[in-house]
Order: C-alpha cells, then sequence, then structure tokens
C-alpha cells in the first residue's frame, strides 16, 4: 500500500516512471526485513507480472529484447519472465501428467513415488528416506485411509490433515508454502490415494447413471459433474472435465472388453441382463403371471407400472369406470349441451327460447369461445407432457397460467371489438350480450382444459379432471331455473356461466397450492427419529403403567438399549393402523406427543409410495423403514429437488414453439368439426339460409350427430392415453454395426406401425359401435330415411376428422403436418363458401354435408401420407 502511495504520489509531481520504480524499489528494501540484491523486481510490477498469462510474459520478453535496455529493473523483469514461463510451467505440466496417470491407471502410487524420489535426488537433495520405507509406509497408510473411507471414520481423516498442515511453513523470502521432503512425499501418498477411492465413486455414479456411454468421451465428462462434481472437476482431481470423461470411458470400454454386456435372449433369473439403474420393464410381464394387475402410471400412460393384489379387482374395476368419467369430464358438458339444446331447447351453456338477434350473436361468441379454447388447452397440454414427468409442478403451473392469461386477453380483443361492431350494426345491447358470453365461455372453457390436463393417474396428487367433473354440474341449473322463470333465459345463462367461472377460477387456485406444496409435505426423518419415539413411547407405556421408578428414569439413553428392528416393527404397524384409520384421533396440539410422528408420516406415506413404485415395480423393495428403505429414499427425493432447482428459469418461446403443433391440430379439428358452422355464420346475410333445425327428424339427426362427435373424441383420447408410449420406444438391440442398426430401426419402425395400426382398429371399431347404437336409437326414434342418411354422412366426417387428430398425434413429420392442417381447413372453407355462392332457389343441408366430408377426408388421407 505505501508503495502504491508512493508511485501514485511522484507521478503526481511529474517524476518520470523509471525514477518511480527506482524510489519505490529504495522503499521495498528499507522496509524489508532482510538484505536483498538490486535485482528484485518491485512489488507492483511482480504482482502484474504473476497475474499475466504466457503470451503477455513472452510479448514483454519480445519487447524487452528489442529496446536492448540494459537497466537492473528490467534484467530482474526478464528473469522474472523466465523463471514464471519455465518453472510454474513445469509445475503445472508435471501435477497434470502425475493426476491423469494416477486417474487412468497408467501408473502406480509406486511409479509416482519413484519419480519423485529421484527428483529430489537430482536437485541434490543430501539426505534422503530409504525407499524401502517409503513402500512399507504406503502400503500401511493406503490401509489406514481406506477404512476409514469405509468405515465413516473422520477423526483418522482429521489427525491426517492437522499434521499434514501444521507441516508447511510460509516462505517470507518468496511468499510461497514451503515443507520438507517427508512431507512432500506423504502429501504425494495421501492425495493420490484419495483422488484414486473418489475417483472409483465417480465412475460408479457414471457408469450406474448412463449404462451406455458415446465414444465422445465429454459425455462421461457431463455426468460426473451434473450427479457428482458441480464444477470442481480441477479443484478435485488436477485435470480437465475432457480429460476426466476420457479416462471414465477408457475404463468402461476396458471393462466391457473383458465382460461384454448380455444381450436380449440372455435370462439373468427373472429379468432381462440389460445394463441400466431403471426399473425392469418386464416386471409387470412378471406380476401378471404371478397373478397380479396392473393399472398405468403418468399422465400418458407411462411403462412404470404399479402392482395390486388380485384381491382388489372389484375396486379396480371401479376405478376403470372412473378413470373412463374423468377422461370424459372435458367433453360431457359439451354433449350434455347438444343433447339438452336439440331435444329441448335449453341447454347448458345457451337457450334457444331469446331474442333471435341474440341468439345470432350468441352463436358467434360460442363458436368463437371454442377455437380460443382450444387452442389454449393444446398450449396446456404439450407443457404438461414436457414438466409433468419430472414432476416440475411449478413450471406447469406458470405455463399454464401465462397460457390461461393469454387466451383471456384474446378473448378481451375479440369481445372489444364486438362491442364496436354490433353497436355499429344492431345495437349496444347486442353487443354487450356477445361479450358477456364470450368473455366467460372463453375464460371457462379454457380453464376447463387445462384442469382437465392436471391428472395423474396413480398419483396422490388431486385430479383436475375429478374437480372438474364436480363443478361442472353447476351448469344444470341454468336449464332448470329458465323453466320456472320464463322470460329470463339470457340473465339465467349468463349469471350461471360467471358463476361457473368463478367456481372454476377458486378450484383451481386451490388445486395449484395442492399441486406445488407436495414435496414440502414429504416429512424428512431418519432411523434416529424413530429410535427415539420408540423410546419416548417405552416411557410413556411405563409411566401410565406406574411401573417406572427411579432407575429407569435415571436411564438417560433408552434408545441404545431400544431393539432396532422392534423399534421398525412397532413403527410400521402403528403407520398402517393410522393409514386404514383404525387409530386416528381427533386433531389437536400433539407437538409433545411420540404418536404425533406416525401421523406425519401417515400422511406422507402415499407421496413416499408414488415415487418408489417406479424405482421398484416388483415385489423385491426393501422393507419399509429400514436403512436400505431411507437410502432409496433420499436418492428418489435428490431428483425431483434438483430438477426442481435447476427448472427455475421458463422460456415460453421455446414452449410455444414445441407446443404450435397441438394448437394448430386442436383448433384446426374444433374449426373442422363445426365447419357447416362456420360457414353458416359467414353466409348469414346471404339468402336462402339453410334450416338445419325446422323439424323434430333434422334435429335428432344432427343431435345425434354431434353425439356421435363427442364419443369419438372420448374414444379417441382414451386410446391415446394406451398407445402413447410407442413413440419413445427405442430398440433393445445390442447395436454392432451400421447394418445391424439399419436392421433394428426397421424392424422397430415395423413394431411401432403394428402397435399404430392396432390402436387404430380399435378406435374403428368402437366407433362403429357407437354408430351402430346411434342410427338405431334414431332409425327406432324417427323412421326418417332423410335423416338416417343425413346421420351417416355427418358420422362419416366426423370418423375421419377422428382418425385425422390421431394421425396428427403420432406423425413425425410434424412441421409440414403443421403446415398442411390449416390450409387444409381454410381450404374446406372456401369450398363451402363457393357453395353458398352459386345462385340458386334453395341451399339443402347436403350441401354442407359434401363441404364437411371433403375437407376432413382430405385431412385424414393426408396425415396418413405424412405417417410414413
Amino acid at each position: 500500500m505505501a508503495a502504491v502511495v508512493l508511485h501514485t504520489w511522484l507521478a503526481h509531481h511529474g517524476v518520470s516512471r523509471a525514477e518511480r520504480y527506482d524510489l519505490e524499489l529504495d522503499l521495498q528494501h528499507a522496509t524489508s526485513n532482510k538484505t536483498e540484491s538490486r535485482k528484485t523486481v518491485p512489488l507492483s510490477i511482480a504482482a502484474a507480472l504473476n497475474q499475466a498469462t504466457a503470451s503477455e510474459l513472452l510479448r514483454l520478453c519480445q519487447r524487452a529484447h528489442t529496446a536492448s535496455l540494459n537497466d537492473p529493473i528490467t534484467a530482474a523483469i526478464g528473469a522474472r519472465c523466465k523463471q514464471l514461463l519455465l518453472d510454474k510451467t513445469a509445475r503445472s505440466t508435471w501435477c497434470r501428467e502425475h493426476s491423469m496417470a494416477c486417474l487412468d491407471g497408467s501408473s502406480s502410487t509406486q511409479d509416482l513415488l519413484r519419480r519423485r524420489h529421484e527428483h529430489f535426488a537430482q536437485i541434490g537433495a543430501a539426505s534422503l528416506p530409504a525407499w524401502d520405507d517409503i513402500l512399507a509406509l504406503l502400503g500401511d497408510f493406503e490401509v489406514l485411509v481406506q477404512n476409514a473411507l469405509i468405515d465413516g471414520n473422520k477423526t483418522v481423516l482429521t489427525t491426517i490433515v492437522e499434521a499434514l498442515d501444521q507441516a508447511f511453513f510460509r516462505s517470507s523470502e518468496f511468499d510461497e508454502w514451503r515443507t520438507d521432503m517427508a512431507t512432500d512425499l506423504l502429501c504425494l501418498m495421501f492425495f493420490t490415494v484419495l483422488r484414486r477411492e473418489a475417483f472409483d465413486d465417480v465412475y460408479l455414479e457414471v457408469t450406474d447413471r448412463c449404462p451406455y456411454l458415446l465414444p465422445q468421451p465429454d459425455q462421461a465428462a457431463v455426468f460426473a459433474e451434473i450427479w457428482v462434481l458441480g464444477s470442481q472437476c480441477e479443484a478435485y482431481f488436477g485435470v480437465t472435465p475432457l480429460e476426466l470423461g476420457r479416462a471414465i470411458y477408457d475404463r468402461y470400454q476396458a471393462h466391457l472388453s473383458c465382460y461384454p454386456p448380455h444381450t436380449t435372449d440372455d435370462q439373468i433369473g427373472p429379468r432381462l441382463g440389460l445394463m441400466t439403474m431403471y426399473p425392469d420393464i418386464t416386471a409387470t410381464k412378471i406380476n401378471a403371471e404371478a397373478g397380479a394387475t396392473t393399472v398405468p402410471q403418468g399422465s400418458y400412460g407411462s411403462r412404470h407400472n404399479k402392482t395390486i393384489p388380485s384381491r382388489k379387482s372389484v375396486s379396480l374395476q371401479k376405478k376403470h369406470v372412473f378413470d373412463f368419467g374423468v377422461v370424459t369430464s372435458l367433453h360431457l358438458p359439451a354433449i350434455l349441451d347438444t343433447a339438452l339444446m336439440s331435444l329441448w331447447d335449453r341447454g347448458i351453456f345457451t337457450s334457444g327460447i331469446v331474442n333471435p338477434e341474440y341468439m345470432a350473436v350468441i352463436g358467434y361468441a360460442v363458436f368463437i369461445s371454442f377455437l380460443v379454447s382450444a387452442a389454449v388447452a393444446g398450449y396446456a397440454a404439450r407443457t404438461a407432457h414436457f414438466y409433468m414427468l419430472d414432476c416440475a409442478y411449478e413450471n406447469i403451473i406458470y405455463s399454464h397460467v401465462q397460457s390461461f392469461s393469454g387466451g383471456c386477453a384474446v378473448a378481451l380483443a375479440v369481445a372489444a371489438a364486438g362491442i364496436a361492431f354490433f353497436t355499429v350494426s344492431q345495437s349496444l345491447a347486442t353487443g354487450l350480450v356477445f361479450a358477456g358470453y364470450i368473455v366467460a365461455l372463453s375464460a371457462a372453457l379454457s380453464l376447463a382444459g387445462i384442469m382437465a390436463t392436471m391428472h395423474q393417474t396413480g398419483s396422490p396428487l388431486p385430479s383436475g379432471r375429478k374437480v372438474l367433473w364436480r363443478t361442472a354440474q353447476v351448469l344444470l341449473a341454468a336449464p332448470i331455473l329458465s323453466v320456472y322463470f320464463d322470460g329470463h333465459d339470457l340473465l339465467i345463462y349468463l349469471s350461471t356461466s360467471y358463476v361457473f367461472l368463478f367456481l372454476l377460477l377458486a378450484q383451481y387456485r386451490r388445486l395449484c397450492r395442492e399441486w406445488t406444496a407436495w414435496l414440502p409435505r414429504i416429512l424428512e426423518f431418519s432411523k434416529e427419529d424413530i429410535d427415539l419415539w420408540y423410546s419416548s413411547r417405552i416411557v410413556k407405556s411405563a409411566e401410565s403403567s406406574g411401573l417406572i421408578g427411579t432407575d429407569v428414569a435415571a436411564d438417560e439413553d433408552l434408545s441404545r438399549t431400544a431393539s432396532a428392528s422392534a423399534a421398525e416393527r412397532l413403527f410400521r404397524e402403528e403407520v398402517d393402523a393410522w393409514t386404514h384409520g383404525s387409530n386416528r384421533r381427533p386433531s389437536g396440539d400433539k407437538s409433545n406427543d411420540p404418536r404425533s410422528l406416525v401421523e406425519r408420516v401417515g400422511n406422507a406415506m402415499p407421496y413416499i409410495e408414488w415415487l418408489l413404485a417406479p424405482k421398484f415395480p416388483r415385489v423385491d423393495a426393501p422393507l419399509i423403514f429400514s436403512a436400505a428403505w431411507f437410502r432409496e429414499l433420499d436418492h428418489v427425493l435428490q431428483t425431483p429437488r434438483q430438477v426442481r432447482n435447476c427448472l427455475k428459469e421458463h422460456n415460453a418461446v421455446v414452449l410455444l414453439r414445441l407446443a404450435n403443433h397441438d394448437i394448430i391440430s386442436n383448433v384446426a379439428f374444433v374449426f373442422m368439426a363445426l365447419m357447416y358452422r362456420w360457414t353458416a355464420l359467414f353466409m348469414q346475410g346471404r339468402f336462402p339460409h339453410v334450416d338445419a333445425g325446422s323439424d323434430l327428424p333434422s334435429r335428432l339427426s344432427l343431435c345425434f350427430s354431434l353425439l356421435y362427435c363427442g364419443a369419438s373424441v372420448v374414444t379417441l383420447d382414451e386410446e391415446l392415453q394406451e398407445s402413447w408410449f410407442c413413440q419413445n420406444e427405442n430398440s433393445l438391440e445390442k447395436l454392432t454395426g451400421l447394418e445391424l442398426a439399419k436392421e433394428a430401426s426397421k424392424e422397430l419402425f415395423k413394431r411401432k406401425r403394428q402397435t399404430y395400426s392396432k390402436s387404430l382398429t380399435r378406435i374403428v371399431l368402437r366407433m362403429a359401435c357407437t354408430f351402430v347404437c346411434l342410427i338405431t336409437i334414431l332409425h327406432i326414434t324417427t323412421g326418417d330415411r332423410g335423416s338416417l342418411y343425413e346421420f351417416a354422412c355427418y358420422s362419416f366426417g366426423y370418423t375421419n376428422a377422428a382418425i385425422f387428430l390421431f394421425n396428427a398425434g403420432f406423425t413425425k413429420n410434424m412441421s409440414n403436418c403443421t403446415l398442411l392442417v390449416p390450409v387444409l381447413a381454410i381450404f374446406g372453407l372456401f369450398i363451402g363458401l363457393l357453395q353458398r355462392k352459386i345462385p340458386r332457389e334453395e341451399v339443402y343441408v347436403e350441401t354442407d354435408v359434401i363441404m364437411f366430408n371433403i375437407t376432413v377426408v382430405t385431412a385424414a388421407v393426408s396425415t396418413s401420407i405424412l405417417m410414413e
């Protein structure tokens, strides 16, 4: 600090730089405790040289040589640069080479010690330790350190570290750490043993996480830094991550050369001989042969299955019925509205007994709301699939709220434009009715689509579909109230829609709180807590029995005498009894009650079992509350915690790019399914109008057609959940060459094609059964051939629409499909408008039916071609 102040003060008074450095060097000599030569470097220059790179030092030496300066400071700078370039580079190179040799096994610890021993002899060491003594010490030292690491004996390791720390001392001459030769050799032994043991741990973790490494060594380095090292590879091992990855890859390749992995034809016991840390995918078949029933886990039919004993088959059938109900939760209101509107003139969203002027704008609002909600539901479904498998529920909710806000913004913009347009063209009341309907229905349907995606089979988290199923019953109040309060249908339906919207918002807020608070509900407890609970239970039992005395009370640590197996067994029985409701008590302040631990663990057990189910799909899971069970629980909880911290950054643009295919497919399906209605709305000002519901047979035909559409969507949704996973299947063959890889790819494509064909066949057969039932009922009800023909044409179109949506979910050529679908929708609308444009005395319903079938058949055929 004094040198800096002196240098600055001299520069302020105009002293030349050479004189300033001379005076600074004089000050350095005057304040030094020992005699130094004049060939030393000033402290400010020495600090700059120590921080300079090798290229900067070389450039400085070249400039000094070119200037031909002969002053002492320049000579000292040159000597210092030479020392930094030669000595430090040699030291870093020596450290890196020996660190790499230590890790890859090319040099043993004895070789490293021999080189160090020879190095001391070459530089003229007076007395060196005997080589035999060094080898004897190395053997004892390796055993000591390895046993300390295995037993977790921190005392031994702390003693060694403290001894080495005291053996070092700082040199005042060079301001560096110095030590003697014996300590240097002991440090080399200690750190070599530690690095090799640490490298073994890293190697096992990496190969366990990624059983099949790519030829590039950076993949092993990435896994090592993700799961073990973080960003401290050079600090721990003295090598770069790429060098560490190369050492891991070479060692693993040598191991696989000696012990090649088993192929899929080789059986090891009851499971395939696959090198993987993940659950056995064949366990479900084994459980099925043993008499167990499987239930698919995950939002999209994950392949991890949870076994359920066969004795619960009745409960399982009830669960299947409920699963079918929650699948239809989003589509049942539309089906019910269609049936009530066609048969009773009173639906659940709107009524036919209102002013015809209002009825027209309500139709506009309903159809625009369908488009907005389809886009929001497509975005929500894609982001849910993107995040749900990683339990990143905060990101799911964030993206859902973002998409819901976007849908509401679009609805408000359309409502404002509608108010302006209808106020000018008709009246202010008409514009307000349009705005009221489009805001309520767009928000409610969008929120319903979002809640329908918040469903995970087998999870203890509350299902959004179940909540939606309960809340949608409020919509039935509108047609019932309109019967008793005739003439107030518009007010009743608008009020009911907004009540339904506010109830959905309240339920969604509660649902979000449940989904974001699941991880803190898993109580962090250990085996020591169970021992303490067991000891406290013994004390309370003794006190209540009056058997405890001064001798028992004087025992300070009853947990030491308690049996661990007895504690686990008793705690397991208590938790099981509390979970099944046979040992529950009224809630209250139980902070000092040892049974409060049982209740807290009982509340957390559904979440714990849900997390451990994919890891142990078979019966060979560790015993609950054992030491192995706690280790597995801690390991399972680490992944969602890490994912929860790593996925905080949310990129809406990336998610929108991922979801654009689903958004366009959903919007196009809604647009095509209601193509005849869109054409009628666009050509409403042109006469003559199409009278689609003039008589009862025509209305019943239209009603049954829309019911068939809703049933086809329900069938499609259920089938997609069962066959969705086949998109991400990969070949399990051992690939030894390019030709085998091509054959495996062809076989995989053939297998996926068979899965697609079987799923499509099941969809068509179910829809055929639905068609036969509905057309039979329609024939018995009306007996009109025209209505039967109209229903058959519409059903054929809706069948092709369902096939188009099924193909869009399985296509691999998403870019072309995303571009083709809106073009076909616009093309169909253009054909319909062109047919209406032709002058004629009458316009028949068959005109719209033909246009609708042309559009959906073209879409189904085009997407089927893109499946190849």
